[in-house]
C-alpha cells in the first residue's frame, strides 16, 4: 500500500551501476495522520561509501520525505502496526 504511494516520487539517479543488485532498507516513524515524522536510512558505512548506493538511498529518502507523496493512506484504527515501518527499495523491480 505505502509502496504504491511512494513510486511516484522514487526517481532512480541515471547510471547507477548493479542497481538491479541493489536494496535500500529506510526506517520510518509516522505520525498517526499518515505523515513521516523521521526517516533514515539503515546501511552500513561500508554500503554509504559506494557512491552509487549512496545515490540509491538517498532518493529513497528523498520519495519518502516528499509532501507529494504524503499522507500515507493508513488505517488509523492499527496506528500501532504501521507507525514504525521499515520501506524496502529494490530499484530492480522498477527497471
Amino acid at each position: 500500500m505505502v509502496r504504491r504511494q511512494i513510486a511516484p516520487c522514487w526517481f532512480l539517479p541515471a547510471g547507477a551501476r548493479d542497481a538491479k543488485e541493489m536494496v535500500v532498507v529506510i526506517r520510518t516513524v509516522v505520525n498517526p495522520d499518515g505523515r513521516v515524522r523521521e526517516a533514515k536510512i539503515d546501511a552500513s558505512g561500508f554500503q554509504m561509501a559506494n557512491p552509487f548506493y549512496r545515490a540509491m538511498a538517498e532518493s529513497a529518502l528523498r520519495a519518502v520525505k516528499n509532501p507529494e507523496c504524503q499522507p500515507f493512506k493508513l488505517p488509523l484504527e492499527k496506528y500501532n502496526e504501521w507507525q514504525v515501518m521499515v520501506l524496502t527499495f529494490r530499484p530492480g523491480e522498477m527497471l
